[in-house]
């Protein structure tokens, strides 16, 4: 609660308030953990002074912290690394529906997504705190289809008594489908940017920013090809026999023709196309001047600032 008289040295101030996507916390003493923060949302804090504590897993989103003073607790962290792409499952795929038909080539997997940012402005930072805006990794292209068995050949022509003649041989079988391609890993997201401006220069492992681009996901597996159709069967064929005097000429069926040959197998998949890492964010830890600082200060944080001002001359400080 707000207290009208600024001679209160035990004055508090703390307001958190969600419009729209994006959650903004002004106060004197913040601290900043997992039950302050709403992963679907950005977040902006103003503060006199901001503790962080523990980690802060907000999912490609936008982090803006504005503090006099911010304490990293030990094991602090703030992530909004991009999510992975959900890729598609090993062995899902759809195979030539028809005899002889191709294998469907694999859908593409999804892109990981893109980091979010991170914006740290302070005069100091004590402790250690880490700060992560990594892409997500590409997901799993989707398997290509297996090509289907090519068509049985047509049968040969074949001769029953009392026609006569030779038995044909049966035709050649059909192709089979050519196999699916495999599809390409989803693109990595990518990296987002991660900027620290202080005052006072951060001991060294204070403050570490890591901005690294998603990874391709990994290429679905080809198909395979369809076995060619099966050779058609041979006819039969008749011949006339000698018979007899009583009888006369006969006729009597024959070995039977060849069968035709297996049709050939349907052509391989090429290679498929990969999937491209995402692109590199900026990171930035630097010193800066205090007119860069108070540019980004909202005019509550400087109320708050001139008000602790007052608390420390009153009391003699």
């Amino acid at each position: 609660p707000a207290v009208s008289d600024p001679a209160v040295p035990d004055w508090t101030f703390l307001v958190r308030s969600r419009v729209a996507d994006i959650v903004t916390v002004i106060g004197v003493a913040v601290t900043l953990d997992a039950l302050l923060a709403d992963p679907g949302a950005d977040l902006s804090i103003q503060a006199e002074e901001l503790t962080i504590n523990g980690s802060i897993v907000l999912p490609g989103r936008s982090v803006r912290l504005n503090a006099r003073r911010i304490v990293a607790t030990d094991g602090s962290s703030i992530d909004v690394s991009g999510l992975n792409g959900q890729g598609w499952p090993a062995g899902f795929r759809q195979d030539g529906g028809t005899v002889g038909a191709a294998g469907l080539n694999g859908n593409p997997g999804p892109q990981g997504l893109a980091g979010g940012s991170i914006s740290i402005y302070a005069e100091s930072i004590t402790g250690h705190l880490a700060a992560s805006t990594n892409g997500g990794d590409g997901g799993r292209g989707r398997d290509g289809g297996n090509g289907a068995q090519g068509s049985i050949g047509p049968n040969g022509a074949t001769f029953i008594c009392p026609n006569i003649g030779q038995g044909v041989p049966g035709g050649q079988g059909g192709r089979g489908g050519d196999a699916g391609m495999g599809g390409a890993g989803g693109n990595g997201g990518d990296s987002g940017l991660c900027t620290v401006r202080l005052l006072d220069a951060p001991s060294v492992g204070a403050v570490t920013c890591t901005s690294t681009p998603g990874s391709p996901g990994p290429n679905g597996s080809n198909g395979q090809p369809g076995a060619g159709g099966h050779g058609g069967s041979g006819g039969w064929g008749s011949e006339t026999t000698s018979g007899n005097r009583a009888v006369g000429p006969g006729c009597r069926q024959v070995a039977m023709a060849p069968n035709g040959p297996d049709g050939p197998s349907g052509s391989p998949a090429g290679a498929p196309q990969s999937g491209s890492p995402g692109n590199q964010g900026t990171t930035t830890v630097a010193t800066t001047a205090l007119s860069e600082i108070a540019s980004f200060a909202d005019i509550s944080q400087l109320n708050m600032l001139c008000h602790r001002a007052d608390v420390v001359y009153l009391s003699g400080q």
